[in-house]
């Protein structure tokens, strides 16, 4: 009940002291356009580029402004501070322009050059054409100055761009800038990471909010289930201010929603239809937008509603059960590594999104403001896959033919045929209220937010069906694999290509439920004050944040064929999926959830072993976070073109972990061979508190009117994902043999990572449509995290607690580490271009283009001696578009390049895992059939690009999975008003 006191306190709070002004001072009509243009308002607008002060104008008084750019290009402006009228503000700005007023209606100002005649001559303003360019070159204007403009290293997405490439959604929408990366999953992009680094490095927020993750194994959020129209910008934050949450290393990304202060009321609606080509069928897409504002311009209504409906199908070969060193029958040949299993999957299915957001924003009087909004998502993801299943370890000793790199000839292997339905639901939600206030030189602004992440999936099903004793010629490589079956060496094994052969001797039953919901309050203090000979402004804030993530899964599974449900896939009707060299036959969609149905209801009626104690009970947990923080930051402005951020941030974090230890075999048995009789031990609750400090400081410098420089120090935190921390033990032991045992671990003592961040970069802006910025950075990072998996022996040089009575000898441990020491170096390169000045249809051309490159060095105890990348950081990355446009055409083509990166650092070096490099092409076109009608077609995935991961192995490496979703066309309509 505490984060929701707070909450409540601060509302009502906000609604006391946003009251204020009103109490104090009798009660008048609210003021027309022309009125509010004489109401005195707070203006806080740095020394810089005249473009990015006349942008923030337009912010902070609350109007539209409209204005040559050219005729600004090279021009800057003093600093304006204080509280005065909109045009007092103003006309301070254009002291030193070739602007002046052409019309001012009260809700827009509409600016035109002026231009001097010969000395002794009259001044007379010049006629020019205002043109109000919205297509992909003004969106990529508009990030330009905001990025300029800003006090730190900053990225941005403008509301236009994010509907200007073939973007399946928003994390789709990040891709494209400096340094980031998308991590996909069903062939869209799921999560994002910045600068190669882990994607839960990444924090983010929309509105402020910040959101948790559904996800069961990372901290990283889903951004799939957000859809871009509900946003109005997308910003990235790579060198985090003291006032900013230090747990960003990576960066920080913020979702802002429409708000109907930001910009011209209007109301969009649009509809795409959708075709995938793998699976070759059509979904939609529907979306409808609207910004009001009311009471005179005191009420601002921001809104969105968003569907979509995709279908999807795609191939993956996995071959994640990790490597064997083999040799053949002769057993004088050399050793070569052979995968454990190859997997063939096909998976279908659909997935559907409602996505909506409400902006209510009212500022009852000058410096004050009160808002209220909400956000929800949700993705239901209706999902079947088909799993063909080569067991190769079960082939040992004299049933190893033939070996040779990657692979052999196998007798007594294993095929399993699964098939697996399940319909999941993602689901965010977020809720914000608060306002801002300012009164006696002081600016205060409080929130009170919440945000919920849940999973559910309510009935997931697994059948499986398996022939055993067969003969299989196996070839694998980086990328894939070959593979032929026969009938067993000895001529009495299985058929592979019988359906009699396939017993149905398994069916897994889960119902799961995820939940991380963050509740958090903010209260920040800031003035101006003039300090040090110089103006300057000083801001102090505290912050509290309280986090809860729980799982709660209940597993079953057994064999039907001792329940009476004796089936095997000869009884159902069949159809053909094509495999690597071979065709694979499975029951349809229809015959085999029947038949699924089938067994759990006799498995649940007849048998009460039914369910799985020891998977229900390893999954089940929960794992809580609490954060306390202040800061005071202090900006100084030197000079015009000089500006300095420095500050320090204090953070005290509370946590805590809550799971279980088990000790069974893989079937479910204890000992003695008796269903659930194994030991299952509550490991209670580990605890933890700790508290950082993290300075920081940043420059900004203009030496010239069209150069930024900037570069900063500041240090930041990582804490644990929540899944690598849960205190829970899994003891896995061979059936016929109760001394072959597997540790699989959490790890609740994983000391949080720290690290140094600095950041040095130089952009320029030589003229409009034209930005070059090279930027460097570094971090040095203690205690970073990654995934191992090795042998017993190395048990001793783990941080692991076992239970008292727990045996110690284990074949395997696989659990989260601490690492010691890496360093990451990287370089940062971006270029966009608009090409006006070239003859013809040429001056329509435009081009964006960056690329990341970045070095990193990293040390662990259980591979002591060596030196590797930092895992999950990738080498290079990069992005390039080409595109043109006129008034009411414009195109684009753009490439996505993701480069090598090491996900996996196992206990030995032939197995760990890498992921290849990749690009994708996409193209889209834009249309104006009329002034608010709009005609799209993006294309994704031209290339029918893959992603590609692999063990180091030998000889060029081994594959460990591989995917792809095919391409997907889209073809759409907006409609404006």
């Amino acid at each position: 009940m505490r984060p929701r006191r707070v909450c409540s306190a601060l509302l009502l709070a906000t609604s006391m002291f946003a009251a204020v002004p009103a109490l104090a001072q009798p009660a008048a009509p609210t003021p027309a356009p022309a009125q509010a243009q004489q109401e005195r308002k707070r203006f806080d607008i740095p020394a810089g580029p005249a473009s990015a002060a006349l942008n923030r104008f337009s912010s902070q008084a609350g109007v539209e402004i409209v204005y040559p750019f050219d005729a600004v290009a090279s021009h800057s402006v003093g600093a304006v501070s204080g509280t005065m009228t909109a045009r007092e503000a103003l006309g301070r700005l254009l002291q030193t322009l070739p602007l002046g007023i052409a019309s001012d209606n009260g809700r827009m100002i509409t600016l035109r050059a002026r231009q001097t005649a010969a000395v002794g001559a009259t001044a007379t303003p010049v006629s020019q054409t205002e043109i109000v360019v919205t297509g992909p070159r003004s969106a990529l204007d508009r990030a330009i100055e905001a990025e300029r403009g800003a006090d730190n290293l900053t990225n941005v997405v403008s509301a236009e761009d994010v509907g200007q490439f073939a973007d399946q959604n928003v994390a789709e929408s990040l891709q494209r800038l400096p340094g980031v990366t998308v991590g996909r999953s069903e062939g869209e992009g799921r999560s994002v990471s910045v600068r190669g680094l882990p994607s839960q490095f990444t924090a983010v927020t929309i509105d402020g909010v910040r959101l948790g993750t559904s996800n069961g194994d990372t901290a990283s959020v889903s951004l799939d289930s957000v859809s871009g129209e509900q946003l109005q910008q997308i910003e990235i934050t790579k060198s985090v201010l003291p006032s900013q949450d230090a747990d960003t290393i990576g960066g920080a990304i913020n979702l802002r929603t429409l708000s109907a202060f930001t910009g011209r009321e209007n109301m969009q609606i649009r509809v795409d239809g959708y075709y995938g080509e793998v699976v070759d069928k059509l979904g939609e897409q529907v979306s409808a937008n609207l910004t009001r504002r009311f009471f005179e311009d005191r009420l601002g209504l921001g809104v969105s509603l968003a569907y979509s409906r995709r279908p999807i199908q795609g191939t993956e070969i996995e071959g994640d059960a990790g490597l064997d060193g083999v040799v053949a029958l002769e057993g004088d040949g050399p050793e070569y590594l052979r995968h454990n299993e190859v997997i063939q999957v096909t998976e279908t299915g659909e997935r559907t999104r409602w996505n909506a957001s409400a902006n209510l924003e009212f500022r009852p009087s000058e410096g004050a403001e009160l808002f209220l909004r909400g956000t929800y998502s949700r993705l239901r993801d209706d999902d079947l896959s088909f799993q063909d299943i080569w067991v190769i370890e079960n082939s040992e000793d004299d049933k190893i033919l033939e070996v040779r790199p990657g692979g052999g000839l196998f007798d007594d292997v294993e095929n399993e045929r699964r098939m697996f339905f399940q319909n999941i639901t993602d689901q965010i939600a977020s809720l914000s209220t608060g306002g801002s206030l300012s009164i006696g030189g002081w600016d205060l602004g409080v929130q009170g937010d919440w945000s919920l992440s849940r999973f559910s999936n309510p009935n997931a099903l697994r059948g499986r069906f398996r022939a055993e004793e067969l003969l299989v010629d196996l070839d694998s490589d980086r990328d894939g694999f070959n593979l032929t079956p026969a009938v067993g060496d000895d001529g009495d094994g299985g058929d592979p290509f019988d359906p009699g052969s396939y017993q149905f001797n398994q069916l897994l039953y889960v119902q799961e439920q995820r939940r991380d919901e963050i509740w958090g309050a903010r209260l920040d203090l800031g003035r101006d004050a003039g300090f040090l000979g110089a103006n300057g402004r000083i801001d102090l804030g505290a912050r509290a944040r309280w986090r809860t993530k729980s799982n709660d899964r209940e597993e079953f599974t057994g064999n039907p064929r001792n329940f009476g449900v004796r089936r095997t896939m000869e009884d159902t009707d069949l159809f053909d999926i094509a495999g690597p060299g071979y065709a694979g036959f499975f029951p349809t969609a229809d015959a085999g959830y029947a038949l699924f149905l089938e067994a759990r209801d006799a498995l649940l009626a007849t048998n009460p072993a039914y369910q799985r104690e020891d998977l229900s009970a390893s999954g089940d947990y929960s794992v809580g976070e609490d954060v306390f923080a202040g800061y005071a930051q202090l900006t100084i402005s030197q000079t015009d073109r000089l500006r300095i951020v420095t500050g320090l941030r204090v953070e005290q974090t509370r946590s805590d972990s809550q799971g279980y230890f088990t000790e069974f075999d893989g079937s479910g048995r204890g000992p003695d061979g008796v269903a659930n009789s194994g030991e299952i031990r509550d490991l209670g609750t580990v605890s933890n508190e700790y508290t950082n400090w993290f300075p920081g400081l940043h420059l900004r410098w203009e030496p010239a009117d069209d150069v930024v420089v900037r570069g900063s120090w500041n240090r930041g935190i990582q804490r644990p994902d929540f899944n690598d921390r849960v205190n829970r033990m899994r003891v896995q032991f061979a059936t016929d043999d109760p001394d072959n045992r597997d540790l699989f671990a959490g790890n609740p003592y994983l000391d949080p990572l720290t690290a140094d961040s600095f950041d040095f970069s130089a952009a320029w802006y030589p003229n409009r449509g034209t930005a070059l910025q090279a930027a460097m950075f570094f971090k040095r990072i203690d205690n970073f995290f990654f995934d191992f998996s090795g042998d017993g022996s190395d048990l001793s040089l783990l941080p692991l607690r076992l239970p008292d009575g727990v045996g110690t000898d284990f074949e395997s441990i696989e659990t989260t580490l601490n690492g010691e020491t890496a360093k990451v170096f990287g370089v940062e390169l971006s270029w966009t271009q608009a090409y006006a000045d070239l003859p013809g249809i040429l001056s329509g051309l435009f081009t964006q283009t960056n690329v990341t490159w970045a070095d990193s060095e990293s040390t662990a105890n259980v591979r002591a001696g060596e030196v590797f990348a930092l895992p999950g950081q990738r080498d290079l990355v990069g992005n390039a578009s080409l595109g043109w446009e006129d008034d009411g055409l414009s195109l684009r083509v753009s490439a996505n390049y993701r480069g090598k990166a090491l996900v996996v650092l196992a206990g030995n070096v032939e197995e760990d895992v890498f992921d290849r490099p990749t690009v994708q092409v996409d193209f889209n076109l834009r249309y104006d059939l009329t002034d608010s009608l709009r005609l799209y077609f993006d294309a994704a995935n031209l290339n029918n690009a893959r992603d590609i991961e692999y063990y180091r192995g030998e000889s060029g490496g081994l594959f460990y999975t591989n995917a792809a979703f095919g391409r997907t066309f889209k073809l759409g309509l907006r409609a404006q008003f």
